[in-house]
């Protein structure tokens, strides 16, 4: 084996198990063979959902929502009395259109498909020799027991499969699908700076110091799920109709699914939690499939329900949004909402 090739085997066998040389594209280099062989599966796949929400675009098969937000809205009760003075006014909750802009819930499939597939193609095709390469950066984390690499894709696909979620379960906000997203973001950091603690659990005396970005993730993720859970009970509980049984079925299996999608990549990182750091450094190898899998797994479950949800949609509710019906239904909707929920200033 070359020179160039020699630091990436001995840095990564002693610490993970990556013991097993390979012929990469013509590179020789170390890789635990599952592991390679999950990469490999994980992009087809990957790269498959992409191409298949494509051809739901292409096909028409997309629930694209108005980009919206609430607000109250100050009106007067007599239009001729000029300002707010003698209690003239009052404010109403309302809603409006930020631009003519809408968001593509199968774009955003496409979008969070595509970035799990970018950084593990680069990791699999990346020249093994280059010390600088993504490849060898990747073998150099992973001996270290952690890999920026997936957390920096979790903190931008994890916040798009929220959106597509936050929207499915009835939360069309713009700025609430922000916070939302940001959650999640913010998430996926806490993931990241755990297994930077548990590389520095010798330098951190305290224990509880160690797992705190844990203890913190998961009262984040509580928090998210909390909301959306509630805004669907809400949409369900106070509207004038009564959803289709077919309907709420597929929304309450996509929040069964990927609320045990998301508790198992919490399960995973508990587990990696609880293990000394000599046992991390020999298979952590294994922890990183898990996570491969699990990401695709969850991204494909939201996709094939979202899938099934807009052809529901499509072919036996014609269900819409109320900004996108005729002005006249639409401005009747809010002045009787305006009658009902009045509060003098």
């Amino acid at each position: 084996m070359n020179k160039k090739n020699d630091y990436v085997v001995h840095d990564a066998t002693p610490r993970i198990g990556l013991d097993v040389p390979l012929d990469l594209f013509g590179c020789a280099c170390a890789v635990d063979v599952t592991l390679r062989r999950i990469h490999i599966a994980t992009c087809l796949f990957h790269f498959g959902g992409v191409i298949l929400a494509i051809v739901f675009l292409a096909m028409g098969d997309d629930w694209s929502i108005p980009v919206v937000t609430s607000f109250g809205d100050w009106r007067r009760r007599d239009p001729t009395i000029d300002g707010c003075r003698d209690d003239n006014c009052f404010v109403t909750p309302a809603h409006g259109r930020l631009g003519g802009g809408r968001i593509s819930l199968q774009g955003l499939v496409v979008a969070f498909h595509g970035l799990s597939f970018a950084w593990q193609f680069a990791v699999l095709v990346d020249e093994c020799g280059a010390r600088d390469g993504i490849r060898a950066r990747y073998l150099r984390q992973l001996q270290n027991g952690r890999n920026g690499f997936r957390w920096t894709e979790y903190a931008l696909s994890a916040p798009l499969m929220t959106i597509v979620i936050a929207v499915i379960f009835g939360i069309v906000d713009f700025y609430a699908l922000l916070a939302l997203a940001a959650c999640t973001s913010a998430l996926q950091f806490f993931g990241y700076a755990q297994e930077v603690f548990l590389t520095l659990g010798r330098k951190i005396n305290d224990p509880f110091v160690v797992r705190s970005p844990i203890i913190a993730g998961f009262v984040f993720w509580i928090a998210y799920w909390s909301v959306i859970a509630t805004a669907f009970h809400q949409s369900i509980s106070a509207s004038r109709a009564t959803p289709s049984p077919l309907l709420t079925g597929l929304i309450g299996g996509t929040f069964g699914v990927m609320t045990f999608m998301y508790a198992s990549f919490a399960g995973v990182l508990a587990y990696d939690v609880s293990r000394k750091t000599s046992d991390r450094n020999k298979n952590y190898a294994n922890v990183e499939g898990w996570y491969c899998v699990l990401s695709l797994l969850s991204k494909w479950s939201l996709g094939a329900f979202l899938a099934s949800i807009v052809r529901v949609r499509a072919t036996v509710i014609g269900l819409g949004f109320v900004v996108d019906a005729p002005c006249a239904v639409a401005t009747t909707n809010v002045t009787t909402l305006a009658n009902l929920t009045a509060t003098t200033l």
